[in-house]
């Protein structure tokens, strides 16, 4: 009866077409179907950009009709119904290795796919189904999904969508793209705030562990949360505004802007070794902590090893750059989100290499978080975490430390030395020490307090005294209009910290003349482009308030793909005026995209998000005509309340 009702909506006389699902599929919104292995469906309509619509009823549940990606089904052939259905899966499994058929009856697999099988009869060769073909294969070349770490099944999802699609020729081949990784950020969000609602929360609530303990397995989990939101927030808004239905055009721009701001990933993959330690240590000297994971790992929701999402985290991370790679060789260079792409692996590989280096130099990142414990940097503009990126030398680096003192008054200080600034404090002597308690022990009670804000060493120059062979070990750091006449506490150690301090600043100045000229050179190629885009920020209004006082103190990130400006931030409003200028080279009039996105700067937690709005080139060409700058009042997206004003002046090269 189904199958009649919907076969009035094809063709006349077209006889309906049955699909059956070989890989499971969540649904992202009510207008889709949820799938599982083996399910029937009769398809109703296709849709050019990879969806289909589709009737689905399973036993003793009321008919279901909605969208589905397309490659997560099989066409039957005709004739086959729900009185003759294949053989259903009995479970999934992924190659371990590439297998070549030998025999006409074998099926052939590259390592990586998924396989449904369909008999395990004989323990040796398995019967299954790949992309509709059936088979024998050897059961030693293939692993259960099902024994496979959260991280392995995380990118094995992500793989498994790419294999054997063709390469993009059209919007609508990115739109198949779009839908397919969006369900898969949007699981990972959900998979850390579980996470932290159903382990962490409750860990800081029992008497189980010390705050410090919770702290040092959990790292800024909270930022990994709120940093992979900002990106699925930038994606929901991006399909929001492509319109019902309509083809998502661009990908790239946006994990071309928002891959740099996943630099949490670096301080958390480094502590995961202690993490996950700890967890071991206390799993084996304290029944009630085994017992109480134990409980955890047991609830309905929660099937993965708690004790295993260090190394989630990190595998996940480690997947972008392949499901990036996936989609441009899926995608011809022509279409116009590729130059996008291209940016967006180089961002990712540049995390990974960032994140590995942080997990390779373990005493680094457990110095740095020594630091972060013991010393209070309070005074400062904004947040100081040690163990993360600098501006633009990669991973912070600890070099040197050691007792110093004022040349003049003789005032004793504490100088730590990174590879971009040097921090001088104060020693704080603890209630009860001991004195025999030292740097870097896991056991020290020492406490610092900042001196000086820190000096960074691209605006220093460091000198010996004109009479550098006296008996005084003393050393001058000019540091723009100020100088720091400093004792060390040996001849040694004065020469350990003037050779450090210069190798450290010549590094860093070096650097940063390199990247000025890779700016120079980036800019000369967007110069290059068709027009540029002049933006002026006008104001914000009413927005979302985030402070007790019902205030916030907002600020405004604008991006064209790589392109990105910041606004100043405005202190307790939700009516901001900015009037920020910034302009964006204009490579492709129809596919490029302003995006707006508003934060709540805070000092000791992540930026909250206030909303997003974007805009299209070809959109500001159409209403700004010959008439000259627009002013714009855009709706800001994902918040309940919010809206930014732009005033915008399109200025193309050939016109």
């Amino acid at each position: 009866q189904g199958a009649g009702q919907a076969g009035k909506t094809g063709s006349l006389g077209k006889k309906p077409e049955i699909a059956q699902v070989i890989a499971p599929y969540a649904a992202t919104g009510p207008e889709q179907l949820t799938l599982a292995p083996g399910q029937l469906i009769l398809i109703r309509k296709k849709n050019p950009g990879g969806w289909w619509e589709g009737e689905l009823q399973a036993r003793g549940k009321k008919r279901q009709i909605g969208w589905f990606p397309a490659n997560y089904v099989k066409l039957l052939s005709p004739g086959t119904s729900k009185s003759t259905p294949t053989e259903p899966p009995i479970c999934q499994v992924i190659g371990m290795y590439d297998y070549m058929a030998q025999n006409d009856d074998e099926l052939a697999f590259a390592k990586g796919q998924i396989i449904n099988v369909l008999n395990k009869d004989d323990p040796d060769w398995w019967k299954g189904e790949l992309n509709g073909l059936t088979g024998l294969f050897p059961s030693n070349y293939v692993k259960l999904t099902t024994d496979m770490d959260p991280s392995q099944q995380f990118a094995l999802d992500y793989r498994s969508i790419f294999i054997n699609m063709n390469p993009a020729d059209s919007p609508q081949q990115i739109w198949s793209f779009f839908h397919l990784v969006f369900p898969m950020f949007s699981f990972f969000v959900s998979t850390l705030e579980l996470l932290y609602k159903i382990f962490q929360k409750p860990l800081m609530e029992s008497d189980l562990l010390t705050e410090k303990e919770v702290t040092m397995i959990f790292v800024n989990w909270k930022e990994l949360i709120m940093c992979n939101i900002k990106l699925l927030k930038a994606l929901r808004v991006r399909k929001k505004m492509s319109g019902e239905r309509m083809p998502v055009k661009m990908i790239g721009d946006i994990l071309t802007a928002q891959l740099p701001h996943m630099q949490p990933y670096i301080r958390f993959c480094s502590c995961q070794l202690n993490g996950a330690a700890l967890i071991q240590q206390k799993t084996d000297e304290i029944p009630e902590f085994k017992d109480f994971v134990k409980k955890l790992e047991t609830q309905k929701k929660k099937k993965r090893p708690n004790s295993t999402f260090h190394f989630y985290v990190k595998e996940k991370i480690q997947s972008d750059p392949l499901i990036i790679i996936s989609i441009i060789e899926n995608t011809t260079e022509s279409h116009p989100d590729h130059s996008h792409l291209k940016q967006a692996l180089e961002k990712a590989e540049e995390l990974c290499s960032q994140v590995n280096e942080g997990v390779r130099e373990k005493e680094n990142s457990d110095r740095l978080e020594w630091i972060q414990a013991h010393v209070q940097c309070e005074g400062l503009s904004e947040q100081l975490v040690f163990n993360s990126v600098t501006n633009c030398l990669g991973p912070r680096k600890f070099l040197h430390s050691g007792k110093l003192y004022k040349a003049k008054s003789n005032k004793e200080l504490y100088g730590f030395l990174f590879n971009d600034f040097l921090l001088l404090t104060q020693i704080i002597k603890p209630l009860g020490s001991s004195g025999l308690d030292k740097v870097f022990s896991p056991k020290s009670n020492l406490q610092y307090k900042m001196y000086k804000t820190p000096i960074f060493l691209n605006e220093v120059l460091v000198k010996l005294p004109t009479d550098p062979s006296g008996d005084e070990p003393i050393f001058h750091i000019s540091h723009i209009d100020r100088v720091y006449t400093l004792r060390a506490e040996s001849i040694n150690e004065r020469t350990a910290w003037v050779q450090k301090i210069k190798a450290a600043s010549e590094l860093y100045m070096e650097t940063e003349k390199k990247k000025r000229e890779k700016a120079y050179l980036v800019r000369s190629q967007r110069a290059t482009g068709i027009g540029r885009l002049m933006v002026n920020i006008v104001e914000g209004i009413e927005l979302k308030p985030c402070r007790s006082h019902g205030k916030s103190n907002p600020y405004c990130e604008v991006t064209m793909g790589s392109q990105c400006h910041l606004t100043k931030t405005i202190q307790d409003t939700l009516n901001p005026k900015w009037n920020s200028n910034c302009q964006f080279f204009i490579k492709d009039l129809e596919q490029d995209v302003l995006c707006i996105t508003v934060f709540e700067r805070d000092q000791f937690s992540p930026d909250d998000f206030l909303g997003r709005t974007e805009i299209r080139v070809l959109d500001i060409k159409k209403d700004q005509g010959s008439k000259g700058p627009v002013t714009k009042r855009l709706l800001l997206h994902e918040v309940p309340t919010g809206e930014i004003v732009l005033r915008l002046d399109l200025q193309l090269f050939d016109e």
